[in-house]
């Protein structure tokens, strides 16, 4: 077996969290997907279902795309059973400062909120800028950083430099520093993105900071209405944003992360945890629909994360977590123009917040179909067949990073043998930023990369990165579109 080399394992560790945190396709102008626009949606859409769905799926086909470079296996062999499921008609519910302030309190409790210091000049107590230097002191030597990224072969000379550059900037700057924090109260009101960012982006932004004490955290909230495409998200991460904020972190998540492995105990109490928290929010009905667990090396040193994914549910259904979805500015079809509708929350063992964001919330126009008559699964396993034999290897997951890293022409497998029914998210035709959830089946696989000469595996540095299982194919059970695929 060939091995891509392993000193390109952070840019693959670094597009596997990308695809999992955004559910996107690596280049999502790539693609046969066969979204359309014939009027055979509008014909089905208010066809009711005369009986649910019971069905033992049985379907076994090896074939190769038509350019020869990808095989596909696929293998279903699983019992359906659903209730007809509605089409639901929705439209971006944008975030408003009083809600801003409602998830930040439900996330943190009744604790004081500022407004996030400008990059340009920031200003910090004296007790904050001794907290910001004893941190880096801590790692501001050779040893620490090798321990903090696990590679004792590197002496972060540059790093360390660029640490204690820091160290001596807020040392002269705490001579003047107040005693009381001067920082200003969040007043949860929105405000032109030109007061943080150079060059202005046009969007809308609520930027602040919450301290804990041992950790703290900075909320971006983005919101962009306007007529090329909308953004609407609330996200936490660790630190204030200001400083050496990569490194500061990485170096709070070591702390919080660096655990025993999560039992399954912790993980089920963590998924109720991040039900209670989507509960109070006021954000509409979600559910939490996935649970994974993230364990990432340094050197020997491991740590865990629990990856925590929820969907709104509409007339008691949740969507399907993870689709994927076209540019922005797309002209398909089916392409969105505004992010696919999802929370995400990542906690340590312990229930830390390391992460959390919720992407482009939606509030419901109109209950299109409470009960929705689908295609026959063969007629339906057809079109999947005809979309997926025109999709060779270079539309494959991963297949960007194969070809820059390992430079020789690859091929691909796809092994498929699990389906999931549910609702997925389609773009209503000639109507700008409405958007309708339909009854969709996806069908997941795991991707295999061989040298295309030789037939040799191509191995990744990180056991399984290409092989894990994901969604290789969505298709719109009522009318048959291709609506998504990896």
């Amino acid at each position: 077996m060939k091995q891509v080399r392993t000193r390109l394992c952070g840019v693959l560790a670094l597009v596997m969290c990308f695809s999992t945190l955004t559910a996107c396709a690596a280049n999502p102008n790539w693609g046969s997907v066969t979204s359309k626009n014939d009027g055979v949606f509008e014909q089905n859409m208010t066809i009711p279902a005369t009986a649910p769905l019971d069905e033992q799926i049985q379907y076994s086909e090896t074939f190769t795309s038509t350019d020869g470079t990808a095989e596909y296996a696929i293998n279903f062999d699983q019992k359906m059973t659903s209730d007809p499921l509605p089409i639901v008609e929705v439209v971006p519910r944008f975030f408003t400062g009083e809600e801003v302030k409602q998830i930040a309190q439900v996330l943190f409790g009744d604790v004081d909120f500022y407004k996030r210091e400008p990059k340009k000049e920031p200003q910090f107590s004296k007790e904050q800028l001794q907290k910001e230097i004893n941190w880096m002191s801590s790692l501001a030597n050779t040893e620490a950083m090798q321990e903090l990224y696990g590679n004792d072969e590197y002496d972060y000379a540059e790093e360390i430099d660029l640490l204690k550059l820091f160290m001596q900037q807020y040392t002269v700057q705490m001579e003047n520093a107040p005693d009381e924090n001067p920082h200003k109260p969040c007043d949860w009101t929105f405000k032109s993105d030109a007061i943080y960012n150079t060059p202005s982006y046009g969007n809308s932004v609520i930027y602040a900071t919450v301290d804990l004490g041992n950790v703290n955290y900075k909320i971006y909230v983005n919101r962009r209405d306007k007529n090329d495409y909308k953004l609407n998200s609330f996200s936490v991460k660790l630190g204030d944003g200001l400083g050496y904020d990569v490194c500061e972190m990485d170096y709070m998540r070591a702390n919080l992360c660096r655990t025993s492995e999560p039992t399954e105990e912790q993980i089920s109490a963590l998924k109720e945890k991040a039900q209670s928290l989507l509960n109070q929010m006021g954000m509409g009905q979600w559910e939490v629909s996935s649970a994974n667990l993230i364990k990432e090396m340094y050197g020997d040193t491991p740590e865990y994360q629990v990856q925590i994914g929820a969907t709104p549910v509409f007339n008691n259904v949740h969507s399907i977590f993870g689709q994927p979805m076209l540019g922005l500015t797309s002209t398909d079809a089916n392409a969105s123009n505004y992010h696919m509708t999802s929370a995400v929350f990542q906690f340590s063992a312990n229930g830390d917040i390391i992460y959390f964001e919720m992407t482009s919330p939606v509030e419901v126009q109109t209950v299109v179909n409470e009960g929705t008559a689908i295609l026959s699964t063969e007629e339906l396993m057809r079109k999947v067949r005809d979309h997926l034999s025109l999709t060779g290897a270079r539309e494959a997951y991963l297949y960007g990073v194969v070809e820059s890293i390992y430079q020789e022409p690859v091929s691909c497998r796809i092994e498929m043998n699990r389906m999931e029914f549910g609702l997925a998210r389609v773009k209503v035709a000639n109507k700008d930023f409405t958007y309708y959830y339909v009854p969709a089946f996806v069908m997941y696989g795991s991707t295999y990369f061989f040298d295309a000469e030789t037939g040799e595996e191509v191995v990744f540095p990180y056991e399984d990165i290409a092989a894990a299982e994901r969604a290789i194919v969505w298709i719109n059970a009522v009318d048959g579109s291709i609506i998504g695929a990896s």
